[in-house]
């Protein structure tokens, strides 16, 4: 369930270091081509920077899992990734701003046992607070949004950081990569040292 009020959320926030300051919470989301970003759009999210150890985001099954229900980087640096799908439900325009609520979900599910594509965060794991799939169980309750992660007089590089802001608390947290002993990059909670990447759209050849 998403909250309507979350831009009022993030005004009343004790912000972690990483994040800007609120001033610049309504800048459109741009993607590689310098359009802002399509609510209800499908983009792939790359790393901010070449050689980072990565490439694109998408869905393996790690642990003792028998599934593909962990959001994790691509080991391959040349990988694209899957293909996402990003929406807010709190807003009716065209395109959304930093800091929006947000649903992402890859645009079909993991075959065969997995009827979930949409990205959550759950507790009690070994790695402690990790992105999966939504049919994980043991979720927390929160959403996630876009800040971007360094500016350019005044104005965004379009390089981003996912941030997740739980339900109740009064601070949102960074999505960073975390590698397990299997070398998986796994998504996960890691605040103060956020994963930072680009949003590329689905055809665009941009590599910008």
């Amino acid at each position: 369930m998403f909250r309507e009020s979350l831009f009022a959320l993030f005004l009343l926030s004790a912000f972690s270091s990483s994040l800007l300051p609120l001033t610049t919470a309504q800048d459109y989301v741009l993607d590689t081509d310098g359009h802002a970003v399509e609510n209800h759009g499908t983009y792939y999210l790359l790393p901010a920077k070449s050689g980072s150890g990565g490439g694109g985001i998408e869905v393996a099954a790690t642990g003792k899992e028998s599934c593909a229900l962990t959001v994790v980087q691509s080991l391959n640096e040349d990988s694209m990734g899957l293909p996402l799908k990003l929406s807010s439900p709190s807003i009716t325009t065209s395109h959304f701003t930093e800091y929006t609520s947000l649903s992402i979900e890859f645009t079909s599910a993991p075959a065969p046992c997995s009827s979930a594509s949409e990205w959550t965060v759950v507790k009690g794991l070994p790695e402690g607070r990790a992105v999966k799939l939504n049919d994980y169980g043991n979720t927390v309750e929160g959403d996630f949004a876009f800040v971007c992660a360094k500016r350019e007089f005044y104005r965004c590089n379009k390089s981003y950081q996912l941030i997740f802001c739980p339900y109740g608390l009064m601070r949102c947290e960074d999505v960073g990569i975390s590698i397990d002993d299997d070398g998986n990059r796994r998504l996960v909670i890691s605040d103060g040292n956020p994963f930072l990447f680009k949003l590329q759209k689905v055809g665009s050849s941009s590599s910008a």
